[in-house]
């Protein structure tokens, strides 16, 4: 059973798992248009994919942390051995939409595993908000984080 974590904002906390933000801009699973939830295998890797949309100099965000738990078989898993050589670069990002869409629109899982754009070796996980099992996950926080100034 997975421990994940979502670090956002702290000024969306209170919309931290409606979906619409990936619904409104996509993401690296999804596309404009699609609602999803992204979450992290580990809190460090939360928030290295927060920090990798922050411009370089621009001042450091207030966030939050929330950890929840999804029952393995609510997880669906798809290995980077099963995408192509391309699918960390903007070339690869329409074919790891196409995926995450089409996973989305299953409604086959709660969650899917995916490798991380950052970090490969690590997984993040693609949530359905539109998933029945969705309104029953618990989320903890939020809690304060507060970032090293030095970075």
């Amino acid at each position: 059973m997975p421990e994940l974590w979502r670090v956002v904002k702290r000024k969306h906390a209170s919309t931290a798992f409606d979906g619409k933000a990936a619904q409104r801009f996509g993401g690296r699973w999804n596309s404009p248009g699609r609602r999803a939830v992204y979450a992290s295998a580990t809190k460090s890797l939360a928030v290295l994919e927060v920090l990798v949309h922050i411009d370089v100099g621009g001042r450091l965000p207030r966030l939050v942390a929330f950890t929840f738990v999804v029952d393995d078989e609510l997880v669906d898993r798809l290995p980077a051995a099963r995408l192509p050589r391309h699918w960390r670069t903007s070339r690869g990002l329409e074919v790891t939409q196409r995926i995450g869409d089409e996973w989305l629109a299953s409604g086959r899982a709660l969650a899917l595993a995916v490798p991380s754009g950052i970090v490969p070796e690590e997984s993040n996980y693609l949530l359905n908000p539109a998933h029945p099992r969705f309104g029953r996950l618990k989320f903890g926080g939020p809690m304060p984080f507060l970032l090293d100034p030095r970075l």
